[in-house]
């Protein structure tokens, strides 16, 4: 099948642009920047339209701008398009940047943002929610200050959060805004989530500027001839197949050469495997390749996809790739989001070649078709991220009740920010109901309670720790894992790691792991704090496992006396844990794996994984 290649409308710019025609899109930003009442604007147009283009006028216009990303890696590649293309000055703010804790952080976070000279820092949505959230423990809200700075924001990729990491996103947009007036956000995505930009306007109180972009038959070229071919293996079935596509396609190609074919994985299990396959079987092939997912993430320094032509990666990928992609070999994920991400990434400034697989459920293949034809049948066939109203508010009003509650509430400013947000009342009674609970008779934990509520609530109030941080929290431990014809040590969330790899050698900084046999069927039990001798599996997918965590709290919930003992009704406890997510919440307090077990420690607020073994 061919995919036809796409043009934009253009228009003489009305301001001044940095180029002598704009994309419709484009100017109609511009006129938002120069006559837009509204202080939101949303921006929604394809994979490699310009948008970059496009917001940087509002890094021209404004005091100082901040662009916030979903990936570190992200960062840098934009700092680098900033700079060398649009001419700016850019620093970047990242936890790497940043050494101190508790307080210290604060004070170390303000000094830093008050020292970088750039026009235009870029971050991550981590560290404003860290700050939001009082992750660092500021009991004199100094670090509050941090959004003050800024008049220009832009959320780039923003349709690549999910409910949880959205609500945080919320409140961070609702500062902004309030505290600088006059300043100008702009959300920009090729695939925006509609019910975020819809709630937006629940939480924020803000006028919101949607702008889109216009397909036309004669205009702008931003997309080229794509020729798709599917097949409904997976990748690592077809492994040798796919091989062959790699090698035909980078038969002219040396090391040194960015990428031109990527290969995109929904597993980043299966992309290890295969990068480790390559390096048996191919060595040749394997000198060209570069792979770079979510194990990769603290191995930055080594990770060097510009230095190859063959990029492996995962749905990491997705908001990464800014090549030149002219082979693109990619699984089909789960949402049509995802796919028309993935597929975007190939085809921008050349023709190209996409190789499809796992393609059930698109069963309307022809021969040729229209671009705009082929995203609206890919959002017909896949399932769209499905984040709901009610629920994202829900998660919005928690937040900002337990931004509120974790601090001293002698400290008013923090509340005037959120005290309005929908459901902040209702969060704020049920925090406060628990803390008494937990508090009762002068801090003697739990004086006055059954057993059973006595464990559920310990097990509650972990789970509310998960509010501290925008992602949720995982238990990550130091992993020696194989990565192509060596292995490579990286910080991961231990039970992610178990669930794809076996355990070779246990070491007292960390473990080391070798590729799972299909039929190894050892098991991964795991206890939890208020249930430190009721150990759980832990088998099944993500959403399974969740789904059993939540059937046995249901269980624990409705065996506790909550109505006589309490003022938190059954449904509401249960409520809370579908918002927060247990697997996403609750860390373990022991892990056994096989014949290893792990007890997790606690020095202050920071988790510390300690082997029995060794």
């Amino acid at each position: 099948m061919i995919v036809k290649g796409a043009e934009m409308e253009t228009v003489e710019p009305s301001y001044d642009f940095r180029f002598d025609k704009a994309r419709s899109f484009q100017d109609d930003v511009l006129r938002w920047l120069h006559e837009g009442e509204e202080q939101v604007a949303v921006v929604n147009s394809p994979t490699g339209s310009g948008k970059t283009a496009a917001f940087s006028e509002l890094c021209r216009q404004q005091r100082k701008t901040l662009l916030i990303y979903p990936t570190n890696a992200l960062l840098r590649q934009q700092k680098q398009v900033l700079e060398e293309d649009f001419g700016f000055d850019a620093d970047i703010l990242s936890g790497d940047e940043l050494d101190q804790t508790g307080y210290e952080r604060v004070e170390e976070l303000l000094q830093y943002t008050s020292d970088l000279k750039g026009d235009v820092i870029l971050t991550n949505p981590d560290i404003l929610q860290a700050v939001l959230q009082n992750a660092y423990f500021d009991i004199a809200q100094t670090a509050m200050e941090f959004f003050n700075n800024f008049d220009g924001v832009v959320y780039d990729e923003f349709h690549f959060y999910n409910e949880f990491e959205a609500s945080g996103l919320l409140l961070q947009l609702k500062v902004i805004t309030e505290r600088v007036p006059d300043s100008k956000v702009v959300l920009s995505s090729a695939t925006p989530d509609e019910t975020l930009v819809e709630t937006v306007d629940d939480v924020l109180d803000v006028d919101v500027a949607r702008i889109e972009s216009n397909y036309v038959d004669e205009g702008d070229v931003f997309r080229h001839d794509t020729e798709v071919t599917r097949s409904s293996e997976s990748i690592w079935d077809a492994r040798e197949e796919v091989t062959d596509i790699l090698q035909e396609a980078t038969e002219m190609s040396e090391q040194g050469d960015e990428p031109h074919v990527a290969v995109v994985f929904n597993s980043a299990y299966y992309s290890n495997e295969f990068y480790r396959y390559i390096s048996d079987e191919l060595p040749e092939l394997y000198d060209l390749t570069e792979k770079d997912n979510g194990y990769d993430t603290q191995q930055d320094e080594d990770v060097n996809p510009d230095k190859h032509p063959v990029l492996v990666t995962t749905k990491k990928g997705e908001v990464g790739l800014d090549y030149d992609i002219s082979t693109l070999v990619m699984e089909k994920p789960r949402t049509a989001e995802s796919f028309v991400q993935r597929f975007g990434r190939a085809g921008r400034k050349s023709e190209a070649e996409v190789y499809l697989y796992r393609t059930d459920r698109l069963n309307w293949w022809c021969d040729e078709i229209e671009f705009p034809e082929f995203v609206e049948r890919i959002y017909d066939s896949l399932d769209t991220k499905q984040t709901q109203e009610n629920r994202l508010l829900d998660l919005s009003g928690l937040r900002a009740a337990y931004a509120v509650y974790d601090r001293d509430r002698r400290y008013s400013e923090i509340e005037e920010d959120f005290a309005d947000v929908p459901n902040y009342g209702r969060w704020m009674s049920f925090l406060i109901t628990m803390g008494e609970i937990l508090e009762e008779d002068d801090g003697a934990f739990f004086e006055g309670y059954s057993q059973d509520i006595e464990n559920l609530f310990k097990f509650v109030n972990e789970c509310a720790e998960a509010l501290h941080g925008l992602r949720g929290r995982s238990l990550n431990y130091s992993i020696e894992y194989p990565r192509g014809d060596s292995t490579a040590v990286t910080s991961y969330d231990l039970l992610s790691a178990f669930y794809h790899y076996r355990i070779d050698e246990v070491h007292e900084d960390r473990v080391e792991l070798r590729p799972k046999n299909p039929d190894d069927r050892t098991q991964i039990r795991v206890t939890f704090p208020g249930y430190e001798n009721q150990y759980r599996n832990w088998t099944g997918s993500l959403s399974e496992i969740e789904q059993e965590m939540q059937n046995w709290l249901e269980a624990k919930i409705s065996r506790a006396d909550i109505a006589e003992e309490t003022d938190v009704t059954e449904e509401l406890i249960n409520y809370f844990l579908s918002l927060v997510g247990i697997t996403r919440s609750a860390l373990p307090s022991e892990i056994a794996y096989g014949n290893n077990e792990f007890v997790v420690r606690w020095t202050g607020t920071i988790p510390e994984v300690v082997p029995k073994s060794v």
